[in-house]
């Protein structure tokens, strides 16, 4: 079963980390990136944290969307 979520970075997020997330939709909007779609279970979402960890960037916000 996946659940939609959604997770909300400082700065907009690059090509490179955004190609890593497939099947996810990003949005850029007042210096954040949105970035929404469908995750299985928990260590699916404490891996895109990982990923966004690593290259740089904050998590802000994170939840279902």
């Amino acid at each position: 079963m996946t659940r939609r979520y959604e997770f909300v970075v400082d700065g907009v997020a690059g090509p490179r980390v955004l190609s890593e997330l497939e099947g996810f939709s990003p949005t850029t909007e007042d210096g954040q990136t949105r970035i929404v779609g469908d995750v299985r279970d928990q260590a699916e979402i404490d891996g895109i944290c990982a990923r966004l960890r690593d290259a740089g960037y904050a998590v802000i916000a994170m939840g279902p969307a």
